[in-house]
Parts: structure tokens; sequence; C-alpha cells
């Protein structure tokens, strides 16, 4: 039986989705790979914030790669937290190489955090991306 209404199409191409779910599930396991190291030394917050800045990641990417399944409200929720902790963690790893955070200041920088970083700048590429988009679809 075929339906009276079409579904909608997905706001997002499935392209810009997918490689934001990726980039954003990189960047998560990056973090969580790094947490258990910076949460046994002195700055425990280093590391919870490696942890609940992964977890929000994945949940926002998740919701977001969900495409039409979940509102549009729910759509520019989870890019927009997950924009919200990217930015965070950049601007955090470049205060950790500069002026440092309390009990907590590094000088190095890791080849896998660059790559890190990059994959950061590229998700918020992504955003401006799926944000066209969305803006698209409600015309």
């Amino acid at each position: 039986m075929k339906p009276l209404l079409s579904p909608p199409l997905d706001a997002v191409s499935r392209r810009v989705r997918g490689w934001a779910l990726l980039l954003a599930s990189y960047v998560a396991a990056v973090h969580l790979a790094l947490a258990e190291d910076r949460y046994d030394k002195t700055a425990h917050y280093v590391g919870a914030l490696f942890v609940v800045g992964a977890m929000g990641l994945v949940i926002g990417a998740a919701l977001a790669a969900g495409g039409r399944r979940f509102s549009r409200p729910v759509l520019w929720s989870a890019w927009a937290m997950n924009v919200i902790i990217v930015v965070g963690m950049f601007v955090g790893f470049l205060v950790s190489r500069t002026v440092g955070w309390p009990d907590y200041h590094r000088h190095d920088w890791p080849v896998i955090q660059v790559i890190a970083l990059v994959a950061e700048v590229a998700y918020l590429v992504l955003f401006v991306v799926a944000l066209g988009q969305l803006r698209r679809s409600s015309d």
C-alpha cells in the first residue's frame, strides 16, 4: 500500500551527515583515549571534561546523522551542541598549550591531537554546509 504523503526529504544530505559522524567519532575517540592519562594526573577535571565532551559529541553527531527521523528542532540542537563542544575542545587545546589551565599546562603538540584539531575545523565547515542545507529545505 502506498502512503498518502511521501516522507519528507532529508534536510541535510547523507554525505554531510556521514562525514560529520565520522569526524565527531574520531575527535571523541582521541579524547576518550587521552582521558585516562589526564584523569590520573593532578588535573582530574581535564580528564572528566574529555569524557563529557566526547560523550556529548557522539550523542549529538548520532542525532544529527539521524536525518529525517528527528524533527527540525532536534537536528538544529544536535548540530549547535556539537559546534559548541568542538569549539570548546579547540580553544581548550590552544589554551592548554599557551597560558595553561590550573594544574595543567602542556608544551607538546602530538600528531594525533593535531589531526583532531583539523577534524574539529572540518566539522565546523560541515556545520556551515548543513546550516545552508537546513535553511534551503525550510524555504
